[in-house]
C-alpha cells in the first residue's frame, strides 16, 4: 500500500512538473510571438516614417 501511495504521488508530481513545463513552454511560444510581432511592427513603421520623410520637402 505504501509503495503504491508512493507512485501515485511521484507520478502525480511528474505530471505537475509536466503540466508547469507545457505552461513554461506555451508562454515562451506567446513571448516570441509577441515579441517577432512588435519587431515587425517597428520595422513597417520605420519604413513608413522612412517614405514620409522622403516624400516631405526637407526644410
Amino acid at each position: 500500500m505504501q509503495v503504491r501511495f508512493h507512485l501515485i504521488g511521484a507520478t502525480s508530481v511528474h505530471a505537475k512538473l509536466g503540466i508547469i513545463m507545457i505552461m513554461i513552454y506555451i508562454n515562451q511560444m506567446i513571448l516570441v510571438s509577441l515579441v517577432n510581432n512588435i519587431f515587425i511592427f517597428l520595422l513597417f513603421t520605420n519604413n513608413n516614417n522612412e517614405l514620409s520623410y522622403s516624400c516631405y520637402p526637407v526644410n
